[in-house]
């Protein structure tokens, strides 16, 4: 199996490729909670105390646990559906086993 993947970067080197330069470009990727970090950085400070703690919590208690160790270019839309889907399956907080069903029993 080795000589095999050896011999596969030895035919992409000589088409003109860098396997090992791909390779550092994906280390150097950032991460989705290197995003988050930013996003709180630069943006939380300017909205209102509460509107804030919303987001922060939502991004750190439902996306947080499915995408934190997630290259940014890992994330395809077929996550960000599955991720939307799970969400509004009525899992408000992911600790819980059961929906929160209150919200659809207000609705009538």
């Amino acid at each position: 199996a080795a000589r095999e993947r050896a011999k596969e970067l030895r035919r992409e080197i000589d088409a003109g490729g860098d396997p090992l330069s791909a390779k550092e470009d994906g280390r150097d990727a950032p991460r989705f909670r290197d995003l988050v970090d930013r996003y709180a950085e630069v943006h939380l400070p300017n909205l209102a105390k509460t509107n804030a703690s919303d987001q922060r919590s939502m991004l750190t208690k439902l996306v947080g646990p499915e995408w934190n160790n997630r290259l940014v270019t890992e994330i395809t839309p077929y996550d960000v559906e599955k991720l939307l889907n799970r969400i509004a399956e009525g899992r408000c907080r992911p600790h819980k086993a059961k929906p929160n069903n209150r919200a659809r029993k207000l609705q009538g």
